[in-house]
């Protein structure tokens, strides 16, 4: 079954440190404080700066941070959204990871779409994998992990929310990821 830590290896280094989005909010290492307020890490930060906004893309040497920025990570993404421990192939465990740690319901959706391509009558849920899509990844590694690459491509292409740059920049995001898999345990295929 597919690793947290490898997913959030590679995740973390796209999401970078801290931002302060004009319709977000402060966001850090991919936890925004709009639809996370609780959060303890946002406490965290405002201890270790004095309450001061901390520069653009500043990631802090702390460990209680770190600490709390992969508990979030594990148990809010990867147990409760993706169901990673449930994914036989780490690649493609690795693009859901990502993707819904980026753009979570909307990526879910997505995710369910290309499952439902592979079996139109398994059961969906709108803010979490079910266990019948990771199943359809589960049986159909090679072809899922294809389809969901192209599906997550359109995604960004297609969609009016996002400028030309920005869509530019979620493309190089995917593009860091393998092209294509190969092998049922997900070894990448280079």
């Amino acid at each position: 079954m597919a690793n947290f830590n490898i997913s959030k290896d590679i995740t973390i280094e796209f999401e970078g440190g801290f931002f302060n989005d004009r319709s977000a909010g402060w966001t850090y290492r991919g936890i925004t404080e709009k639809f996370y307020p609780s959060w303890p890490g946002f406490a965290r930060i405002r201890k270790l700066t004095g309450g001061k906004t901390p520069a653009r893309y500043k990631i802090f040497k702390d460990a209680i941070l770190d600490a709390y920025v992969d508990e979030f990570h594990n148990s809010v993404f990867w147990k409760n959204k993706v169901t990673g421990e449930s994914i036989a192939n780490q690649a493609i465990a690795n693009m859901c990871y990502d993707f819904i740690l980026h753009k979570e319901n909307d990526a879910i959706k997505v995710i369910n779409n290309v499952a439902k391509v592979f079996n139109p009558y398994i059961t969906t849920k709108q803010t979490s994998l079910s266990l019948d899509v990771v199943k359809e990844m589960n049986k159909n590694p090679l072809e899922f992990y294809a389809s969901l690459r192209n599906a997550r491509l359109a995604y960004y292409n297609n969609s009016r929310n996002f400028s030309k740059p920005l869509k530019a920049s979620f493309v190089r995001r995917v593009n860091k990821l393998p092209s294509s898999i190969g092998g049922v345990r997900g070894f990448l295929n280079y």
